[in-house]
């Protein structure tokens, strides 16, 4: 006679689990050697998205008060004529042909775009930097959610990106 976990376990690799537990499972790497398989259906994943959004936005928000930097700003915004193009079919097209040494049309649609809604203040365009940080980090953090299936160390590592101080020089 099959002891009640076999029958449970021949019946989840049938697919036909009457008790209706999803018959869908990954590896818990939480708990190291255990080998046990739980289901990620019931994690939280927008939620925890969503924190990474909110808590990324509120660490860089006092960006919007700065002031372009010496480095390169001066040149690749201030005194771009190219960002100053209409976002039209003319400007678009402008933002195809190279700056200088540099062609990176999706920067230069980018800057357009900033300079449409800001002008040369530079508060927008740091805080749309903040922005694409904080979907990067939801995005990475799904993505290794959807590779490893390891929701709270996928959260570390997407927090970790989000949040670290090295971070500041290309958000900021």
């Amino acid at each position: 006679m099959r002891s009640k976990t076999e029958r449970r376990r021949s019946r989840r690799r049938s697919g036909s689990d009457p008790v209706g537990a999803p018959t869908s499972t990954s590896k818990d790497t939480s708990s190291r050697g255990s080998g046990r398989a739980t289901s990620t259906s019931g994690a939280p994943h927008g939620w925890i998205a969503l924190l990474l959004i909110v808590a990324t936005l509120a660490v860089f928000y006092p960006v919007r008060n700065h002031e372009f930097v010496d480095y390169d700003d001066a040149i690749q915004i201030v005194q771009n004529p190219q960002i100053r193009e209409d976002l039209g079919v003319t400007g678009l097209m402008r933002a195809f042909q190279p700056y200088g040494s540099d062609w990176v049309p999706l920067t230069w649609i980018s800057c357009q775009i900033n300079y449409a809604f800001n002008g040369l203040e530079p508060g927008g365009y740091l805080l749309s930097n903040v922005a694409f940080h904080a979907l990067n980090a939801a995005l990475l953090y799904l993505a290794l959610v959807g590779m490893t299936g390891a929701v709270w160390r996928s959260a570390f590592v997407a927090a970790l990106f989000a949040l670290h101080p090295l971070h500041v020089e290309s958000v900021a």
